[in-house]
């Protein structure tokens, strides 16, 4: 009585998911059913636990130095990108404190610097900050 009741409960729980699945990708290769993707990852458990171990057992281990080597520094490259448009996207209009800091900030002060666009300008007035004032090429204020 259990096993049926642990089985229909299985079933019905498939089903949701299959009912409840988006319906645009069921053409994608692998996303039919589960049984696919269980067989690729049975077939690689397989290899890396007994295949794999039997076909290198009289080899050379793989030279890869260069190859890491090269793959570290486009990782590093890529990091450094990453840092970079993290550090753009995240200030928000371009300011150099971010907005939700400026409303707190007014909220602190009690309403004196509430004015986002002179935000910079407003804070050196304020003395919170000092000489950090963005400058587009025209020199006019960010």
């Amino acid at each position: 009585m259990a096993f049926s009741d642990l089985t229909s409960r299985t079933v019905r729980l498939y089903d949701n998911w299959i009912k409840d699945a988006d319906p645009r990708v069921e053409d994608w290769l692998l996303m039919s059913s589960p049984l696919p993707q269980t067989i690729l990852l049975g077939l690689y458990v397989y290899f890396v636990t007994s295949l794999g171990p039997k076909l290198m057992e009289n080899r050379k281990p793989f030279e890869l130095k260069k190859v890491m080597i090269t793959y570290n520094f486009f990782i590093v490259l890529f990091s450094v990108y990453m840092c970079y448009e993290a550090s753009v996207f995240s200030i928000p209009n371009g300011r150099i404190l971010p907005e939700s800091f400026y409303v707190s900030l007014c909220f602190l002060l009690k309403g004196n610097l509430c004015n986002f666009r002179n935000l910079e300008t407003d804070l050196i007035r304020a003395g919170i900050c000092q000489n950090s004032v963005r400058y587009r090429p025209n020199n006019k204020l960010i």
